[in-house]
């Protein structure tokens, strides 16, 4: 792309256990010195790193046993906006992939590049996020819980009462994306029935995992 490109960004390392988030490397981003041209590359408001947390992982890879460590690079438009994201290192697993591009792409803001002293678009990288699944769990007393998913996603059904679009309602404190995963194109329920014909539908989903220490 035609932009400025940030020198030097920091690779990040995140170890994703709940509750807390260990870093490899903790240390936050240097600002960059404008170039010999007058161009500075795009700097990120706050440290990107922060926004990924346990409940990101997907669920079919703490399932299958999947981790990795999956570097992207960021075009960043001229508002300091991410406008593509780019795997440039895989972690061998497309969910892992994905998901460090749709956390990046969702969250992260930065001061636009500048050439001239005008806006234009750059590019920012490398960012490197290391999913690695968590060996113990929380610390907790008996009896005390801690909260790992919590959300409220809408389905809209049509008349066969397959999912056809996933509406977020509500997401607690762990974040995450309840309509990530939604069943699209799969039946959820029979559609209910008017004047002995089915009818749309929509469905409310909960899902809440506690843990609890006997």
């Amino acid at each position: 792309m035609n932009g400025v490109r940030a020198a030097g960004s920091l690779i990040v390392g995140l170890m994703l256990i709940a509750p807390a988030i260990a870093q490899d490397t903790p240390a936050p981003a240097t600002p960059v010195s404008p170039s010999s041209n007058g161009d500075v590359p795009p700097q990120p408001i706050g440290d990107p790193r922060q926004a990924y947390t346990f409940a990101d992982y997907p669920v079919a890879a703490l399932r299958n046993n999947e981790q990795g460590r999956v570097t992207v690079s960021l075009d960043i438009d001229a508002a300091g906006h991410p406008s593509r994201c780019t795997v440039t290192t895989s972690s061998g697993f497309a969910s892992l992939d994905e998901v460090t591009c749709a956390v990046a792409m969702r969250t992260a803001r930065f001061v636009p590049a500048t050439r001239n002293g005008m806006h234009v678009a750059g590019t920012y990288g490398p960012l490197s996020i290391n999913w690695k699944l968590p060996n113990d769990g929380p610390e907790l007393r008996t009896g005390e819980s801690f909260v790992m998913t919590d959300f409220d996603a809408e389905y809209a059904l049509d008349t066969h009462g397959e999912v056809v679009s996933c509406t977020v309602v509500r997401v607690g404190e762990r974040g995450g994306d309840p309509c990530k995963n939604a069943p699209v194109g799969k039946q959820m329920a029979a559609a209910p029935m008017r004047n002995g014909q089915p009818v749309t539908s929509k469905l409310r989903v909960t899902i809440k995992y506690v843990l609890t220490a006997d």
